[in-house]
């Protein structure tokens, strides 16, 4: 059985876990088109925005809030299983108590974060149900309840990248380099002044990036694996 370099999936699971990670940034995309407007829907809309204008879009756009937030929430549960696949493949096959614990807490993290975003957009959908009965200042109240499920996203995002990040060093199942960059995404999301920005264009580019690399190890015309006897876990039992 061909084993890849630091992988313990290959094969058809490897191709289907890149699929859902670029379906998952395609609905992400699709979900904030279809909204459009000045209003986002999501998270809570714009400071500037008058409770009258808040109000507004949502009875004229509550079939558009309805769509896309629907698109949007199935790019989160897309997301979901993206990182407990990723999370799966990156754990060494020979580890101890410890990795397993991070490959655990990853895709522990990963489900969360998933849930917190399809609730964010799950807010505009209340708003956009009930945004006809509700006085401006309700309606208002009500979006900005999106904004609670992105702050939670953010900091749960931040556990899931570092580890995550831990579990690519130690297999060395993907570059070098991305296992850096998550790191460096998860201090941007730590980061409270900046790390709104961080979740909405860092993590979809970041999940691009990672599904295009899980979708190239699949490639039979990509890198060759390693064999076992290569990998630096049994280079290190044999030492």
């Amino acid at each position: 059985m061909a084993e890849e370099y630091g992988m313990a999936s290959v094969g058809g699971r490897e191709r289907l876990s890149g699929m859902t990670g670029v379906a998952t940034v395609v609905l992400w995309i699709l979900g904030v088109l279809v909204i459009g407007g000045g209003h986002l829907g999501f998270p809570g809309g714009l400071p500037e925005e008058r409770a009258s204008e808040v109000a507004a879009f949502y009875v004229t756009g509550a079939d558009r809030v309805l769509a896309g937030s629907w698109a949007f929430m199935l790019g989160a549960l897309c997301f979901v299983w993206f990182t407990a696949r990723l999370s799966t493949a990156l754990s060494p096959e020979r580890s101890g108590p410890s990795i397993e614990n991070i490959t655990r807490l990853s895709s522990g993290t990963g489900l969360v974060t998933g849930i917190l975003l399809a609730l964010c957009a799950a807010a505009g959908v209340v708003t956009a149900l009930t945004g006809r009965t509700l006085d401006p200042a309700a309606v208002q109240a009500l979006d900005g309840v999106g904004g609670i499920f992105f702050i939670g996203a953010e900091v749960t995002g931040v556990v899931m990248l570092a580890a995550l990040s831990v579990l690519a060093r130690r297999s060395g199942a993907l570059p070098r380099a991305w296992s850096v960059a998550s790191l460096a995404l998860a201090v941007w999301l730590a980061v409270l002044p900046i790390g709104w920005v961080g979740l909405i264009v860092g993590v979809p580019l970041w999940t691009l990036v990672t599904a295009v690399l899980l979708l190239r190890r699949d490639d039979p015309h990509g890198t060759p694996a390693v064999s076992e006897d290569d990998h630096p876990a049994a280079v290190t039992e044999r030492g």
